[in-house]
């Protein structure tokens, strides 16, 4: 095992939560980094305002969120085989979290802005079933992964 895994897991193990926020925290920044320099192209125009409020949606709002979820998978969601499980989890996660989660994304993401709720409302309107559709085109196969190899508790 690598020394950053071995660091890693010592954390996780003494500080799951905390871990697991700041992760999630620096995911979503990594994400708006990767976004805007590899799809937007946007070079020195690099936007960190906006870098910086997904890295705090990210730990802040979605990391708890996200947190208390997979426990919600990891307690209630065990079923009679290894395979019925793991697909009984991600028909949940993409089923019913996904879109919550979506419009809980565009809501805090809207707040953080500093956007009205009629503002939050029509960008709801017109992006949340466009995304909705595109997430079901790559997270249903990335979930299955995850939740195969991955322990809910990472």
């Amino acid at each position: 095992m690598s020394k950053f895994l071995q660091w890693y897991q010592g954390h996780l193990a003494r500080t799951p939560i905390a871990t697991q926020l700041i992760t999630t925290g620096i995911l979503f920044g990594t994400g708006d980094v990767l976004a805007q320099q590899g799809v937007e192209q946007r070079g020195f125009n690099h936007d960190l305002v906006r870098t910086s409020r997904m890295a705090f949606f990210g730990a802040a709002m979605a990391g708890p969120v996200f947190v208390g979820w997979y426990k919600v998978l990891e307690r209630y969601v065990n079923l009679s085989t290894t395979n019925k499980t793991l697909l009984a989890r991600v028909a949940l996660d993409q089923g019913a979290f996904a879109p919550v989660n979506i419009a809980f994304f565009f809501t805090g993401q809207g707040l953080l802005e500093g956007k009205s709720f009629g503002q939050i409302g029509d960008k709801l309107h017109e992006h949340w079933g466009t995304t909705l559709v595109a997430n079901w085109k790559l997270w249903p196969a990335v979930q299955l992964l995850n939740f195969k190899f991955v322990p809910l508790e990472q």
